[in-house]
C-alpha cells in the first residue's frame, strides 16, 4: 500500500510551485495595515496643520510686535542710524520667522507623540521660540552696533534684568509670607539679606540666568540668618518652603509658556 505521504506529495508540490504566483494577488486584496495607518495619520496631520494656521499667524503677529518694541527700545536707549535700523529690521523679520516656526515644530512633535500614545514632557525651548534669542538677531546686534552702543545696550538690558530679578525675589518672599505670616520687620530683614545675595552681570542675560540667581539668593540664607529673623515655627515653614526651591525657575518657565499659549489662542499681546 502506498504511504500516505506519497499520496499527498503531488498536491503539496503543486502548492509550493504556485505560491509565489498567488502571493501578489493575496497582498493586493489585503493592503498592508501599516500603510493604511500611515495614510490615515497623514490625513489627520494635514487637517491638524490647517487648524494650527490661525494660531501660527497670531503668534507671528505677537512676535513681530515684540521685535518692534525691541527696535523702539534700541532707538530710545542708544540711537540708531538709518542703515543700522534697516539691518536690524531685516534681522528681526528673520528672527520672528524662525522663532515662530520653532513654536510650531514643538507642537508638531507633541501631536505626533500623542498619536503614538506617547506623552511628551518636552517643554518649549525659549532659546528657540523667542525671537530676541535667535542667532540671526543676536548676530545682527553684534555686527551692527558700535562698541559704545553695545556697552550702553548691555547696561540698559542689565538694569532691566536686575529689576526683573528684584521683582522675583519679592514674589517668592510673598509666597513664603502667605504661609509664615511675617511681620514688617521680618520682611524687611529678609528682603535686605536677599538683595545683598542676589547678583547677576550688568548685561543682557536670559531669564533662566536671572531666576537661578534668585534661587541662589534664597539658598544663601543661612541657618543663623533664619534663627535671627524667624520664629521656631517659621523656621520649620522655611525649611519646607526651600525644599521646593527648584520650582522657582521651573514654575516661571511654565508660566511663561502658558502665557504664550494664552496669547496665541486669544490673540491678545503680553510682553514678557
Amino acid at each position: 500500500m502506498m504511504p500516505r505521504i506519497m499520496k499527498v506529495f503531488p498536491t503539496l508540490l503543486i502548492g509550493f510551485l504556485f505560491l509565489p504566483l498567488l502571493t501578489p494577488l493575496i497582498a493586493k486584496e489585503r493592503p498592508d495595515a501599516a500603510a493604511r495607518k500611515k495614510e490615515r495619520l497623514e490625513r489627520m496631520h494635514k487637517a491638524w496643520m490647517e487648524q494650527m494656521k490661525g494660531d501660527f499667524q497670531r503668534l507671528k503677529t505677537v512676535n513681530t510686535t515684540k521685535m518692534k518694541l525691541r527696535l523702539d527700545f534700541l532707538e530710545r536707549a542708544i540711537g540708531l542710524d538709518e542703515k543700522q535700523m534697516d539691518t536690524l529690521k531685516l534681522a528681526s523679520t528673520g528672527a520672528v520667522e524662525r522663532a515662530s516656526q520653532a513654536w510650531l515644530d514643538h507642537h508638531d512633535k507633541v501631536w505626533k507623540a500623542e498619536q503614538e500614545n506617547r506623552y511628551s514632557r518636552e517643554q518649549l525651548d525659549q532659546n528657540q521660540a523667542s525671537p530676541m534669542l535667535r542667532e540671526v538677531w543676536t548676530n545682527a546686534l553684534d555686527n551692527t552696533l558700535s562698541s559704545k552702543q553695545k556697552r550702553t545696550y548691555q547696561r540698559e538690558m542689565g538694569i532691566r534684568a536686575s529689576y526683573f530679578g528684584s521683582a522675583m525675589l519679592r514674589l517668592q518672599l510673598s509666597a513664603f509670607d502667605q504661609q509664615a505670616l511675617l511681620s514688617r520687620k521680618q520682611r524687611d530683614a529678609l528682603t535686605e539679606k536677599l538683595e545683598i545675595s542676589f547678583s547677576i552681570p550688568l548685561k543682557d542675560v536670559p531669564r533662566e540666568t536671572v531666576l537661578k540667581a534668585v534661587k541662589n539668593a534664597y539658598l544663601r540664607i543661612t541657618p543663623q540668618d533664619q534663627q535671627e529673623i524667624l520664629s521656631t515655627e517659621q523656621q520649620t515653614i522655611w525649611i519646607q518652603f526651600m525644599k521646593n526651591a527648584d520650582r522657582f525657575t521651573q514654575n516661571m518657565q511654565l508660566f511663561e509658556n502658558d502665557v504664550l499659549e494664552d496669547v496665541v489662542r486669544g490673540g491678545a499681546f503680553i510682553d514678557f
